[in-house]
């Protein structure tokens, strides 16, 4: 099994785990590898999963009559997914790919509210991943 070790410490370096919180995430955090040019999500369907990239790059783009128009890019250390797709879970506008052989963990729209609840402690990261995705946004269009 891939070793979720610094996914753990990222966290932790946000707000403490609980042990509870940290055998929770260790039990039910999931692994894949990803190939160049594979998609995470496509544009039109529902993003259900949160993830968090241990290697590569991702891209996020949307069709503009028949040109990609790229949003934006996430490496290694970074949290993906669609925003408006999976806080929503409506179809997404568009669709995040691999522009290199990509490993990540991830965890389901499902399981993420259910440790919301369960684990308060854990609304703390989602408060500071939160704050960082806007200011990555901000950065972006400010320009």
């Amino acid at each position: 099994m891939i070793d979720k070790s610094s996914l753990l410490a990222y966290l932790i370096r946000i707000f403490p785990l609980s042990p509870g919180l940290k055998n929770h995430l260790e039990k039910i955090l999931k692994f894949k590898k990803l190939k160049r040019g594979d998609f995470l999500l496509r544009a039109g369907s529902v993003c259900k999963e949160v993830c968090f990239i241990v290697k590569g790059i991702v891209r996020a783009f949307y069709r503009d009559e028949e040109k990609e128009i790229s949003n934006w890019f996430m490496k290694e250390g970074d949290t993906v997914y669609s925003p408006a797709s999976f806080l929503q879970q409506i179809p997404s506008y568009e669709s995040i790919q691999c522009l290199e052989n990509t490993e990540l963990f991830y965890i389901s729209y499902d399981e993420l509210y259910a440790i919301y609840q369960d684990h308060l402690e854990f609304n703390f990261h989602r408060a500071k991943l939160t704050e960082d995705y806007y200011l990555r946004c901000y950065e972006r269009t400010r320009c």
